[in-house]
């Protein structure tokens, strides 16, 4: 019996070893070579749109739209809409279908609240007036035409604490961020509350809290980061700010939505919130050099300010009246997303569609009259998904599903030209397949492409599509390597994702990634949002034609697939999934 239990188990043991042991490894043992794994490749119809893409209307496209007959692009601004109109008429140049206002139009109309800070502003503590825009600034959610504030200011250092100061009638003043704020730490769970997203969420939550109380007005000191300066969040909130329409004025700050947001502009991102409407009083940001004014004003200094308001101890602590005037230019204005169809040729599958994305607003036309251009943030994206459009215009095969274009306004004032559309679609998400959007700071033009980034890859099918595509066409993937940037969230993908469409961010690198990285973080710090961001003469038209062809054939195997692509179950926009009926593995 023994023996015999001994024979089945080692029989067992040479059966179960079998299964784990690789098929090439067996025919290594016979002499022979295993087959290698025919490499990815495109198909015929996939070459021949490639072919298509045409490095000149790049070119062209991204030099027209920056250049200074368009002022700018600014949502609701003149630049923005002659803007519209010439990608509305190289749309129907292509033989698109209108997909904007009724399906008869190219153009969506979008209403939009436009709110300017005029220099008649003031910030006066006792007899001292501080600068606007150098020394202080108002917060972007405060948007009253008119509005004059005087009385006594309380210190209340951070806003936490036992002691509370009764703010009635009062105009708070109050540190920014936390007491360990301005200091580096390598502590993950400090770094996470010192990150600019945190440090204003929390200084949302305390403005909410004194406003409830009765604030007559709240001045918010010392408010600068690492990650931040002064004067580049003020250069942002010193802009032309656009709103959708309508909109509750003077509305409480959400901060909590602020991790929700996306808005590229390194300034304040306190938002409106039509949730809870508590009536906001004048708020005003001010710089540090401001910070020491006001306080001298009352004997003390910002040294002591910072001192006292982490002391066991601390009080709240009467300072000197302070008078904050507000005057402001509030207005309805106009604006247009761009929105094209090229029908698909499968009688069921062309009600589904893949949309190709990009913005084309920038900044448009300051105050103090300068033009932002916004050449690589974004005329080069759009221009890259207008070759995509010209290439399969042109295609004698179309895609089986439909393919959309859209040109969105508003994505530099928080994404509001795709929310509009998700809004009020003119074409469901319940019907949308995947969204490739062409958005970025320019690297593919660095040279030749050879790299290239996928936000949003991790979260849905479409990353194992890419990696076919870009193996296929030579090309390698890689992670992202400005991970601080948080580009997922900062632009019209991320709109998509929480409609419950998987979307895509492309990014090209050339071969030397760190010196491109490099690269990358110099044009951030000094033309990214600027008036410098134009043409320049030494741009590489190939690697845009690269990230063009790379998202043109990702584009068309979604189009043609059996089934569109599904989320990952460890995806967190998964839960956003709509009831789709879609041909995916994924439809509910």
């Amino acid at each position: 019996m023994q023996r015999s239990f001994d024979l089945l188990r080692r029989a067992l043991l040479v059966a179960s070893l079998s299964l784990i042991i690789p098929a090439a490894t067996v025919l290594r043992c016979q002499g022979q070579t295993p087959a290698p794994a025919p490499p990815p490749t495109l198909t015929e119809a996939e070459r021949r749109a490639v072919r298509d893409i045409n490095p000149e209307t790049i070119r062209r496209v991204a030099a027209d739209l920056s250049s200074p007959e368009m002022l700018g692009r600014g949502t609701a601004q003149a630049g923005g809409e002659r803007a519209a109109r010439y990608l509305a008429d190289r749309l129907a140049g292509l033989g698109l279908k209108p997909l904007g206002d009724a399906r008869r139009s190219y153009m969506q109309t979008i209403k939009f609240r436009a709110t300017q800070v005029l220099p008649q502003s003031a910030l006066i503590v006792d007899e001292e007036s501080l600068i606007l825009g150098e020394e202080f600034v108002f917060a972007p959610a405060y948007e009253a035409e008119l509005a004059e504030v005087s009385g006594p200011s309380v210190f209340v250092g951070y806003g936490y604490g036992k002691r509370r100061a009764d703010v009635r009638g009062k105009i708070v003043v109050m540190l920014y961020g936390l007491p360990f704020g301005s200091r580096a730490s390598d502590n993950p769970a400090q770094k996470a509350w010192q990150s600019r997203e945190a440090m204003f969420a929390l200084t949302g939550f305390r403005i909410n809290g004194y406003a409830a109380a009765g604030a007559s007005a709240i001045i918010v000191v010392n408010v600068e980061s690492a990650e931040e300066p002064y004067p580049q969040m003020a250069d942002y909130l010193m802009r032309r700010r656009i709103a959708h329409v309508p909109i509750t004025p003077a509305a409480r700050i959400d901060p909590a939505a602020q991790f929700y947001t996306t808005d590229k502009t390194r300034r304040s991102r306190a938002l409106i919130s039509t949730a809870r409407q508590t009536t906001l009083p004048p708020v005003v940001y001010v710089s540090p050099q401001g910070s020491e004014k006001l306080f001298a004003e009352a004997g003390k200094t910002l040294a002591w300010a910072l001192s006292a308001a982490v002391r066991r101890d601390f009080a709240p602590r009467e300072l000197s009246g302070a008078t904050i005037r507000a005057r402001m230019k509030i207005e309805e204005a106009t604006g247009s997303n761009v929105v094209g169809l090229l029908e698909g040729s499968d009688p069921s599958l062309k009600e589904e569609a893949v949309v190709f994305t990009a913005h084309y607003d920038a900044y448009g036309v300051g105050m103090d009259g300068r033009v932002y251009p916004g050449a690589a943030d974004n005329a080069l994206g759009v221009a890259e998904v207008m070759a995509v459009a010209e290439a399969l215009a042109h295609s004698t095969e179309r895609p089986r599903r439909s393919v959309i274009f859209l040109f969105t306004t508003g994505e530099e004032h928080g994404l509001l030209g795709s929310q509009h559309w998700e809004g009020y679609p003119t074409w469901s998400s319940e019907k949308l397949a995947a969204a490739l959007n062409f958005d970025g700071i320019g690297t593919e033009t660095y040279g030749t492409v050879r790299q290239v980034v996928g936000y949003g890859a991790a979260h849905s099918e479409l990353g194992a599509l890419l990696k076919e595509v870009t193996a296929a066409m030579g090309l390698s993937l890689r992670p992202d390597p400005l991970p601080e940037e948080k580009l997922f969230y900062r632009s019209d993908q991320l709109t998509f994702a929480l409609h419950g469409v998987p979307p895509l961010l492309l990014m090209g690198l050339p071969q030397d990634v760190p010196s491109a990285v490099i690269r990358a973080r110099e044009w951030l710090k000094t033309d990214y949002h600027q008036p410098a961001d134009s043409v320049q003469p030494w741009w590489d038209w190939g690697g845009a034609q690269t990230m063009a062809s790379v998202g043109l054939v990702v584009g068309m195997r979604v189009a043609n697939g059996e089934r569109a692509p599904d989320w990952l179950p460890s995806s967190p926009y998964r839960r956003f999934r709509q009831k789709r009926s879609l041909t995916s593995s994924g439809g509910q």
